[in-house]
């Protein structure tokens, strides 16, 4: 039986539920208001004890039994909270202990467990009261921008290694709720080069057929709308056709694949533009 079914048996359903009335009696949405961000706080302190006995209770390994093989399994079972966000819960419990004033922080009920769990993945002694005032005084969307761009930075820093590099390519996509297809990838530099030469070659050639098609009707409508469009929109469109061509023109070459491969010269070319005067001068 799990801790959350325990709890509302032993009568922590019937408190909420003879106090809800009384609860939600204001004159004034802003009586309401203050109410709910005074439960929010209560919120966050709570959320702080549950993490803090949460690492207490793996540190003892109390988890240890009947087969159970992680405190996120036992969570999972226990507490209904999902393996992934059980992992990332007991991550956070962990990392308070060695963040003193963001634990005092979270304990007073001041930072939201969203703001701390962002916080947690890139904070140090360092940069710990830096993160904190911006936690404090923005929203937890900020956080979230700020430690992204703590962990490029920190990225950058990094030194480059070209088998490392190719090691770390990918390409992920997935559809959303609307059916529209989300798509990520990071590709090393010669092979994102030529991925990037693509799009920027279909969207040029795009604009021009859009403008000779526009000069044979004697109208602006193909111009108009490709300029309205952002370049975001302009990429995007650049990689749908860039895929229908390739579906509509590929070659079989058996030796690499089914799929026609660029020679090693061609990958990379250098052009070079000289004046005639300045092969003139040269000349003479």
């Amino acid at each position: 039986m799990g801790l959350m079914h325990c709890a509302f048996e032993n009568g922590f359903e019937d408190h909420l539920t003879d106090n809800a009335n009384d609860e939600f009696k204001y004159d004034s949405d802003a009586e309401l208001a203050d109410k709910i961000t005074e439960l929010a706080g209560h919120i966050n302190a709570f959320t702080y004890r549950f993490l803090k006995a949460l690492a207490e209770f793996d540190r003892r390994k109390g988890w240890n039994k009947n087969g159970i093989s992680s405190c996120s399994h036992w969570l999972n079972w226990k507490c209904s909270i999902s393996a992934t966000t059980a992992r990332e819960k007991l991550r956070v419990a962990h990392c308070l202990d060695k963040l003193p004033k963001t634990n005092a922080a979270f304990k007073s009920g001041v930072l939201s467990y969203s703001k701390v769990r962002a916080m947690t993945r890139v904070a140090t002694d360092d940069n710990e009261d830096i993160l904190l005032d911006v936690a404090i005084g923005g929203t937890a969307s900020h956080m979230e921008r700020l430690v992204r761009r703590y962990q490029q930075v920190d990225e950058n820093q990094q030194p480059i290694d070209q088998g490392d590099e190719y090691q770390q390519r990918r390409f992920d996509y997935y559809q959303d709720k609307t059916g529209m297809w989300v798509l990520r990838g990071r590709l090393p530099q010669v092979e994102g080069g030529l991925f990037i030469k693509a799009i920027e070659e279909v969207i040029r050639q795009q604009y021009k057929n859009a403008s000779a098609e526009a000069s044979a009707v004697e109208s602006e409508g193909p111009v108009e709308s490709l300029e309205k469009a952002t370049f975001t929109q302009k990429r995007a469109d650049g990689l749908a056709a860039l895929a229908e061509h390739f579906i509509a023109t590929a070659t079989v070459d058996d030796e690499n694949g089914g799929i026609t491969a660029l020679a090693g010269h061609e990958r990379c070319q250098v052009v070079l533009h000289v004046q005639a005067e300045t092969l003139k001068a040269e000349h003479h």
